[in-house]
């Protein structure tokens, strides 16, 4: 059910979606719960800012823009996040333009959104210009084309960033409408401290059970703030 995402700034993300996920009832035991190990162990000293993941709700087929709309989880916290959707029908028309989607849905297996399309009409452009894609947008592009290359070479690096600083500027025109019919999540937030010590040793066993090399580092980890104290 997980579906491999690459991202520039977070590397491998991956989304989890399926329409046998079905809520019977309200309340954190009728939702979908995730455990996630972030090996802190291995980030790199110096350049890492912080510990955490990066969470995006979105609706199922839309394209992932974690970057500019996710939530930023912390570790070592337990974190609810309750949802309310939000079914939004916009009429067109002489109520205003609206897209129905139709035509990105043809060309990829993504469903419109209005994010989608400034990114495709972007990524349209430097295609054409520049003659590679926007590695962020890798999968928009290749549902174009699967010739072109990434941007590698300073050339190529320059006209994209001479695209975006126009597309920013408002000098590349991209007609996006909101979709005719889309839906959204409203969130709210609660944390608390997570896992408690007694706890941790059950979750420190349960990695021991499966692996003695990051449970011997694991350990470590949990002995040296202790041997500060």
């Amino acid at each position: 059910m997980f579906k491999l995402h690459q991202t520039t700034e977070y590397g491998n993300c991956w989304s989890i979606s399926s329409d046998k996920f079905k809520v019977k009832h309200p309340g954190p035991s009728g939702g979908l719960s995730l455990v996630l190990y972030l090996e802190v162990a291995d980030y790199l000293k110096g350049l890492t800012t912080g510990h955490g993941a990066r969470i995006q709700i979105q609706e199922q087929r839309t394209y992932p823009f974690p970057t500019e709309e996710g939530l930023f989880i912390p570790a070592s916290m337990e974190t609810n996040i309750g949802l309310k959707m939000i079914s939004i029908s916009r009429q067109g028309g002489l109520y205003g333009d609206c897209n129905d989607g139709k035509v990105l849905e043809k060309s990829s297996t993504y469903k419109y959104t209005r994010s989608a399309c400034q990114s495709l009409c972007l990524t349209d452009k430097i295609m054409e210009m520049c003659r590679c894609y926007d590695e962020r947008f890798e999968e928009l592009a290749m549902s174009k084309s699967n010739v072109l290359k990434s941007c590698r070479n300073h050339t190529e690096i320059k006209c994209m960033a001479e695209l975006k600083r126009d597309f920013v500027m408002n000098e590349i025109h991209c007609t996006c409408f909101n979709p005719c019919s889309e839906v959204q999540y409203a969130k709210s937030v609660s944390q608390r401290q997570w896992p408690d010590e007694d706890y941790a040793m059950v979750l420190l066993q349960a990695i021991c059970d499966k692996d003695s090399d990051e449970c011997a580092l694991l350990r470590g980890l949990i002995d040296e703030p202790a041997k500060l104290k």
